[in-house]
């Protein structure tokens, strides 16, 4: 089965998620691993400005992240930098460099208040709801947690060899830093504020948390025997569901997103027939990534897009 269509637009917050070939723990948290997916991130901040990042984290064997970008374009490059820069320092750091992603990204939108909440509610509840750990501040791997805790800033490192040296070569530590900014709901909210809800929904994780353990009778792993995995081991019953197309409480929201990304898809198809056919340029709709050529920018389109959001009225 192929890709969904790519169709990113600015401001709308995406969920992000990846997995590991064959699911297996390439992403085993370590003290070190943890420094270097933390500066691979805010390397990449440094080169894809218009990226808010809202929250992430970083499992055993997958990875999962919410973020926005002014001008929409920036969210594929952004994650492309991460990922494959995460894939080259962790194979590095584990000596057995090569392919770690099964498939390419999946980007899911997050359309409305409710469902932002709920997705950051869900990202929060990772490592605990699995049994791993009690509370997301002891989750050992790369996640947001301490900067949605504390004044929305993580710090990681970003090695780099000298200019011209072999593999091998010295290799130059730069500190980087990371900025999380306030899903866009809380936006409006002052720094005591947006940390006070950040704190009431970790809270909210830890008490249900409680009740799921007591409710199946188990105690969590805890932090040492989550860094003890085997970087090639897997799950033994993985989790698979399909990927909905969008995450959003309201219905007429979902419903008004599938409407206009059934005509996103169409018009991407028409264009791409039409260039097949003619071999001439076509009219790609805005927001798409017709490969080769780039992405097909909102800049210049007027107004924010509602009722017929990526349609032809709002594209006039």
């Amino acid at each position: 089965m192929g890709h969904p269509l790519r169709m990113y637009e600015p401001g709308v917050v995406y969920e992000i998620t990846a997995r590991t070939i064959r699911e297996q723990h390439m992403l085993v948290p370590c003290e070190h691993s943890r420094a270097l997916i933390l500066g691979v991130i805010g390397r990449a901040q440094e080169n894809y400005p218009l990226v808010r990042l809202h929250h992430f984290v970083y499992m055993s064997n997958h990875v999962h992240m919410l973020l926005s970008a002014d001008d929409g374009e920036s969210v594929a490059p952004f994650v492309g930098f991460v990922n494959s820069h995460v894939a080259r320092v962790i194979g590095n750091l584990r000596g057995s460099p090569g392919s770690m992603w099964g498939r390419r990204m999946r980007a899911i939108p997050v359309l409305d208040e409710g469902a932002m909440i709920g997705r950051m509610k869900y990202l929060l509840a990772h490592g605990c709801k699995e049994g791993l750990v009690a509370t997301p501040a002891e989750w050992p791997g790369a996640s947001a947690v301490p900067g949605l805790l504390g004044d929305m800033r993580l710090r990681g490192i970003w090695e780099r060899r000298d200019r011209g040296s072999r593999r091998g070569g010295h290799v130059i530590a730069i500190p980087t830093e990371i900025m999380l900014r306030p899903i866009p709901c809380w936006a409006h909210l002052d720094e005591d504020e947006v940390r006070r809800r950040h704190v009431e929904l970790v809270a909210q994780v830890e008490r249900e948390t409680a009740v799921l353990n007591a409710s199946l009778g188990r105690t969590p792993i805890g932090r040492a025997a989550v860094m003890a995995q085997d970087p090639e081991s897997r799950p033994r019953s993985p989790a698979r569901s399909p990927a909905p197309r969008c995450h959003a409480i309201s219905r007429e929201a979902r419903a008004v997103f599938l409407a206009s990304y059934d005509w996103f898809c169409d018009a991407f198809r028409r264009a791409a027939a039409a260039l097949r056919g003619r071999g001439v340029a076509a009219e790609f709709p805005v927001g798409s990534f017709p490969a080769p050529a780039r992405y097909v920018s909102w800049h210049g389109v007027s107004g924010r897009l509602t009722a017929g959001r990526w349609g032809p009225a709002a594209i006039a």
